[in-house]
């Protein structure tokens, strides 16, 4: 479709990218049909333009990425217009309006635009039940703090590029290595870090990234046994009622609840292992896991494979604290940690494709070995 536009000139445009406002935007009436017209070296401004009425076109922003403190929550009610199961699926904008005097640019934040990304379905959204966000908020201090942060993203955009290449460059260890360089029943030691119900099946901490966990953790585990290996442990949470760890994380793993139960799919390896509850994301808190430790590596243990969820969290500081205990002792004992075996929990403020790589990559960086997977 061909648009001819008193801003852009002719625009090329699918009807799927069309915008479809279910109620009409404050002092717009009978205007329904938008569609979204974005320039890169205009970020972070883009322009919401009318597909009924070629000379309007509001400027907009998404105020989250421009205003550190703007969260909105969208009524249950505003939800319903938008057919919307999940926020994750909505798209929120704000109207700016760019006066003669320029220092006065400001946006809506009590009015945002929200759209619902999977479906195209739109409306301006009035947030009545807040103070927090202004009607008119002035925008030059927060587009100043915008451009310096935009400056210090392009110079960490080389850091990530090396993480990724990081990640991407792993290579694939075969068990049958792992026999020829550790020799002995109990030489190799496999360590399950938080593989239960309640980060897997169900529970406010349960997520779909550790449940895809099970299945590569099982082969692992059925491999490095098939090879001889003698010991695996599981280092599980176990939280008292009041866990202070409930102040940081919503309630979770609460003894004497199902939570706290290994995944069924791993359960055929808990018959002679070694299974540690723990109270908080360090396993070493757990004086008995402290005494385990020790017992093997006397035993002659001369690698500890690491694996579970999560990776910034409980394997971090896991892994971490194994490899400063062995330091400690001068005791040339690896760490492995498989790439495929361990992740992390993915959100609005958690973005697991990142964190995860991040934190291999400073394991990495504290002497941990990390392989693509264990074959």
């Amino acid at each position: 479709m061909l648009l001819e536009t008193r801003n852009f000139g002719s625009i090329e445009y699918d009807d799927n990218e069309v915008i479809y406002f279910q109620k009409d935007i404050l002092g717009f009436e009978g205007l329904k049909r938008y569609i979204i017209v974005g320039k890169e070296d205009n970020e972070p401004f883009m322009w919401l333009q009318s597909v009924d009425e070629p000379g309007l076109a509001f400027v907009i922003i998404e105020g989250a990425d421009v205003i550190p403190y703007y969260r909105p929550e969208i009524p249950a009610d505003e939800l319903k217009w938008l057919d919307a199961k999940e926020s994750t699926s909505l798209l929120i904008y704000n109207i700016v309006v760019i006066p003669d005097n320029i220092e006065e640019i400001s946006c809506n934040l009590k009015a945002p635009v929200v759209i619902n990304s999977d479906n195209c379905k739109a409306a301006q959204v009035v947030l009545d039940d807040t103070d927090d966000y202004e009607i008119k908020h002035h925008l030059k201090k927060d587009l100043e703090n915008y451009s310096i942060e935009r400056e210090r993203y392009k110079e960490c955009e080389g850091f990530v590029r090396r993480i990724y290449q990081f990640t991407g460059g792993l290579k694939p260890m075969e068990s049958t290595m792992l026999k020829q360089k550790y020799k002995g029943p109990y030489a190799v030691s496999l360590l399950i870090v938080d593989m239960i119900n309640g980060f897997c099946r169900s529970g406010a901490l349960s997520s779909p990234r550790i449940r895809n966990l099970e299945m590569p953790i099982f082969d692992l585990t059925k491999n490095i046994l098939s090879e001889g290996a003698k010991n695996i442990a599981f280092l599980n949470d176990c939280h008292t009622k009041n866990s202070a760890e409930f102040d940081d994380f919503p309630p979770h793993a609460i003894k004497g609840t199902k939570e706290c139960e290994i995944v069924d799919s791993l359960k055929v390896f808990t018959r002679g292992a070694a299974i540690f509850t723990k109270n908080s994301l360090n396993a070493f808190t757990n004086p008995d896991f402290n005494t385990y430790v020790k017992q093997l590596i006397k035993n002659g243990t001369q690698c500890f494979i690491i694996t579970g969820n999560c990776t910034d969290l409980c394997i971090y500081q896991t892994a971490v604290t194994l490899k400063m205990f062995l330091n400690s002792s001068n005791a040339k004992i690896d760490i492995i940690i498989p790439y495929n075996c361990v992740d992390t929990f993915d959100s609005y403020e958690h973005a697991a494709d990142l964190i995860n790589p991040l934190f291999l990559y400073h394991l990495k960086a504290n002497g941990i070995k990390i392989v693509k997977e264990i074959i």
